[in-house]
């Protein structure tokens, strides 16, 4: 039989023809020959890349709403991977015995969707437009080889045509097999299998807690990039979740292969992602755990009395509920983008730090902090000093008048308002009542006790009125560090 099929044309032929066959022979259960018939209904046609979708639904990865949320899942979970993938297929081009598997979209545009092969599609897909994957970590990898290998890339696609999605999925059960670091075909994890079991109606408990972990839009990065991937130790989980112990101590029983919970939601999502976190960073109280942490009955009983004993007062549901979710949609963080670290005083460019907060009152005292955290301590060094002391005053001045603080009479009975006075008058306020410890205080009571430190009054004072003193951008940034702790206590004070 002639199995070619001219490229870009739809032919709704069979390829496997049986003649006059009695079908429902052949099938183990008898099926009807209508339903059996319906499974080896395949069509082969080469389809443009163009025309061809990512399978949002993919089991390698957590169910997107997008294509764009499916790619950069997949970039994401593949890693380097997908580079091999891509090298792999500029060089030997696509396997000619393991064809993708598509089906028909249905949008009346002609498309396909990705049943098998989405690894495949996304490597090319992201040669011909290294665009697609900017921001990633494979952006610069995928811009040189569309630089230098854009004529090998496959711009149609010998494809194989799935009657349905079922039937699709029949058939990815029976395929995946081994791996060659990305270029081959890669197996199903317990996770991909689990995902492919849920949508065909099995039950799956294990997925199910998953899913509702990742509900949490609060989850950890880390954690969360685990269970959307397909790496996650589900088997693990599984042991957890059936082990008498623990489902007393978190409320649950597996009833039909559904969970059934008797504690609320809140802390009983507290508890299974404290377990789930276990078990996908490897770590419990900041020590190294591994399966064999939980290999025997003795330690799994241990394992549920501290998992109970780190959230304790558990309140009861109304009624039982059942474990499940639809896992949030949080934009993937690049494993390449680097949180930065907190720069060190020196580094610092302004004279408060820009992620610091303090709750002030509207109008002035509130618009010169803003301008300290704005302005660079370098480059207006003078503007800084000058507002750095107002900003000192306007404190003291506001603590005194909450506080009711007397200020001492000068000989004409006016009232002492030096900023040393009313300095001290404060720090006496502070020893009195606690609002500060002694050793809170020392980097204050230091600063004052030397006249030239740049916290003495004097020495504040000639940085405002002297022309001969000029501040030190380094020295200020300090003394800032030295003083947010007593500046902040004075504007939460009562």
């Amino acid at each position: 039989m002639n199995s070619q099929i001219e490229a870009g044309n739809r032919v709704p032929a069979l390829v496997f023809a049986f003649g006059k066959l009695d079908l429902s022979r052949y099938h183990p259960r008898r099926e009807s020959l209508t339903s059996w018939e319906n499974r080896i209904m395949f069509v082969q046609q080469s389809i443009s890349v163009g025309k061809l979708l990512l399978n949002v639904r993919n089991y390698r990865i957590v169910a997107q709403d997008s294509q764009k949320g499916a790619r950069d899942a997949i970039i994401s979970e593949q890693g380097k991977k997908l580079v091999v993938l891509a090298r792999d297929i500029l060089q030997n081009g696509l396997s000619p015995f393991d064809l993708p598997m598509v089906i028909d979209a249905e949008d009346g545009n002609g498309n396909f969707i990705m049943m098998e092969g989405n690894r495949r599609l996304t490597a090319i897909q992201l040669v011909l437009d290294p665009e697609l994957a900017r921001s990633t970590p494979r952006h610069a990898a995928f811009v040189k080889l569309h630089k230098n290998h854009m004529d090998a890339v496959p711009k149609v696609i010998a494809c194989t045509i799935a009657p349905n999605r079922e039937t699709a999925i029949l058939w990815g059960n029976r395929k995946h097999a081994s791996g060659l670091e990305g270029a081959g075909t890669e197996p199903w994890t317990t996770m991909a299998k689990a995902r492919a079991d849920k949508e065909q109606g099995l039950p799956t408990p294990a997925l199910d807690v998953v899913n509702f972990v990742l509900m949490d839009e609060a989850l950890d990065t880390k954690v969360r990039h685990n269970l959307e991937g397909s790496g996650f130790n589900l088997t693990t989980l599984t042991r957890l979740i059936t082990t008498k112990e623990l489902q007393d101590t978190a409320g649950m029983t597996v009833v039909g292969g559904k969970i059934r919970a008797s504690k609320n939601r809140a802390w009983t999502k507290a508890v299974l992602t404290d377990v789930v976190s276990i078990i996908s960073t490897g770590k419990k109280d900041s020590h190294k755990w591994t399966e064999r942490e939980i290999d025997t009955e003795d330690k799994r009983k241990i394992f549920a009395h501290e998992i109970g004993k780190a959230h304790p007062r558990a309140k009861k549901a109304a009624s039982q509920w059942i474990i499940s979710g639809t896992p949030k949609s949080v934009p993937p963080v690049s494993k390449g983008a680097k949180k930065k670290s907190t720069p060190s005083t020196d580094e610092q460019t302004n004279l408060v730090p820009k992620p610091y907060k303090l709750s002030l009152p509207a109008g002035k005292i509130n618009d010169i902090f803003i301008e300290l955290k704005r302005l660079d301590v370098v480059g207006h060094r003078h503007a800084v000093s000058v507002l750095f002391r107002v900003f000192l005053e306007i404190t003291l001045d506001e603590f005194i008048k909450k506080r009711k603080i007397q200020l001492p009479k000068d000989k004409q009975g006016r009232l002492i308002e030096k900023l040393g006075v009313r300095l001290d008058r404060v720090l006496k306020e502070i020893q009195k009542t606690g609002l500060l410890s002694e050793k809170e205080l020392k980097p204050i009571n230091v600063a004052i006790s030397n006249k030239d430190d740049l916290l003495a009054p004097d020495t504040l004072n000639a940085y405002v009125h002297s022309s001969l003193m000029n501040p030190d951008p380094l020295q200020l940034k300090l003394k800032w560090a030295n003083v947010q702790l007593f500046i902040e206590r004075l504007w939460g004070a009562k």
